[in-house]
């Protein structure tokens, strides 16, 4: 991509190929002196592989966005008015199918109360017929898709883990955290997240630990019984656990251990070298159907490259073998014909 001014014009090309011209006008408080309503889908997305460096100062534009990441994320605001870029994502959603056990008013304000504590600037946009939550971000290194997705994701993530909590009318109350886990792992890990209900009980700790499944997703939601303000604890407590599977790759610490810790500590091993030992197991089933489906294909390799001469033959008469007792002939019943009596007398 090339960006050039002259003529009072901010040029986009491609190659030497002119995009689009956008003519300077006057600034205004918030339009920048190149803004354009032109910039349609497939050149934002090329402008999005750019750098921020590569970026013109003064360029604005608003445009239809497709994400394959979340599909709400539907509409993208580019302005460049410093060295950073600023990132506007529209996630819209339509006033008529909401069909969620909680206002779309209300479900906005609690996503913008998420969003503004993963540090975005935000704001609630509403319309007739949709509303929106529009998360503000700014990039200053690294192509701009990569910012772009990775905050899209981050949206993605909070919005359906807020709505198992919604639909459980604990939008407060409960932690929720959402995987997606490989193909054919997802109930080994599943298994490994549960145990962590067992582990706060040792911990004296009265928590419901389950797992939801839905669309290759799986949400993992953990409910303290008594005492929802644990929740931030919980959570780092969590972190901690789920780390425990890649304890060796992780910096020693020497703390010097009671035997109630002791035992606490050997039940989390039980459960990794449980978790470690599935994923083995797994991992062994793979790699013998890998095999089972590699041999099976030489097999037939095998098989076609003996039947190979043999069917090469079906359009010639009959050739005779072992004097008669076995004959390949036109290949309509099977490729040979089995003389019996012949081959009887051959064998002897």
């Amino acid at each position: 991509m090339e960006f050039a001014e002259e003529k009072g014009c901010l040029l986009i090309s491609e190659n030497g190929f002119l995009l689009l011209s956008i003519p300077k006008q006057k600034r205004e408080r918030d339009l920048l002196e190149y803004y354009s309503e032109d910039v349609d889908k497939s050149l934002s997305n090329k402008i999005c592989q750019c750098q921020p460096g590569e970026i013109p100062r003064g360029l604005q534009y608003f445009s239809e966005y497709e994400s394959g990441i979340f599909s709400n994320a539907n509409w993208i605001d580019i302005k460049k008015d410093s060295d950073d870029v600023g990132v506007e994502i529209s996630l819209t959603f339509d006033w008529e199918s909401w069909d969620k056990p909680i206002t779309l008013q209300e479900f906005l304000e609690l996503y913008q109360s998420e969003m503004i504590d993963l540090g975005f600037d935000t704001r609630i946009v509403k319309e007739e017929g949709w509303a929106s939550l529009n998360i503000i971000f700014f990039l200053n290194e690294g192509p701009l898709i990569r910012g772009i997705d990775s905050s899209i994701k981050k949206s993605k993530v909070v919005y359906e883990e807020l709505l198992v909590r919604v639909s459980k009318n604990k939008a407060k109350d409960i932690l929720v955290k959402v995987f997606e886990f490989p193909d054919g792992y997802e109930s080994i890990c599943a298994q490994y997240i549960i145990w962590f209900g067992e582990f706060l009980g040792s911990l004296g700790i009265k928590a419901e630990v389950s797992a939801e499944s839905r669309g290759g997703q799986t949400a993992i939601i953990v409910s303290p019984r008594d005492a929802p303000d644990l929740l931030e604890d919980l959570e780092r407590l969590f972190y901690r656990y789920l780390s425990l599977p890649y304890v060796e790759h992780l910096p020693a610490s020497d703390v010097s251990m009671s035997v109630e810790d002791h035992a606490k500590i050997q039940l989390l091993t039980s459960h990794v070298e449980n978790f470690k030992l599935q994923i083995q197991m797994k991992e062994t089933m793979i790699q013998m159907k890998d095999i089972s489906i590699s041999s099976l294909q030489e097999d037939i390799k095998s098989k076609n490259e003996e039947l190979m001469l043999l069917k090469s033959m079906k359009s010639k008469t009959d050739i005779e073998m072992l004097d008669g007792a076995v004959s390949i002939g036109e290949i309509k019943w099977g490729v040979l014909k089995i003389n019996l009596k012949k081959l009887f007398d051959r064998i002897r």
